[in-house]
């Protein structure tokens, strides 16, 4: 807006000068010539102006549309659903509450999940210490389950575990 007020304030002054050193056809056409750069320099200043709103609403959309998509490929992922069984307790014959309430007592990470036909599949990050910990405190706290581990694979200090948490019936 200031700039616009600046430019206002000099075509303003431009026009009060050549019309005071001219004569009356020049001033005519100086006058259209003045208006018309008045009205370019609007409407210059205009398009820019919405065509700054228009890529922030074009950006914003898109954030949109990609947080959707991501909240929506969540919902239908396998780790979702069965976390909300979990939460739910819909099969209490194979429920896996206590599994993983047992992982929140080791620094271990969950980096995915999969259940089926009663088996709980798990892929854990963490130190072998704690995943021993953790396998042992299972073993101790859920005699009617045992822990078979599918996959090891190191990276440093770090391991990762693929494993299935089954029924020992």
């Amino acid at each position: 807006m200031e700039q616009l007020k600046q430019i206002k304030g000099f075509i303003h002054s431009i026009w009060t000068d050549l019309r005071e050193s001219t004569t009356q056809p020049i001033n005519k056409i100086l006058m259209t010539v003045v208006m018309w750069g008045i009205v370019t320099s609007l409407s210059v200043y205009g398009y820019v102006h919405l065509s700054q709103k228009a890529s922030h609403l074009q950006e914003q959309q898109e954030t949109f549309v990609i947080q959707m998509n991501a909240e929506s490929d969540y919902i239908v992922s396998k780790e979702a659903k069965l976390l909300e069984t979990f939460r739910e307790n819909k099969n209490p014959h194979t429920s896996h509450t206590s599994i993983f309430d047992s992982l929140q007592g080791e620094p271990l990470m969950i980096v995915s999940t999969d259940e089926h036909e009663g088996i709980l599949e798990l892929t854990l990050l963490g130190s072998t210490e704690r995943l021993i910990n953790w396998i042992n405190t299972v073993d101790e706290k859920e005699p009617s389950r045992h822990i078979e581990i599918e996959d090891i694979e190191r990276k440093g200090n770090v391991v990762y575990v693929h494993c299935a948490v089954k029924s020992r019936i």
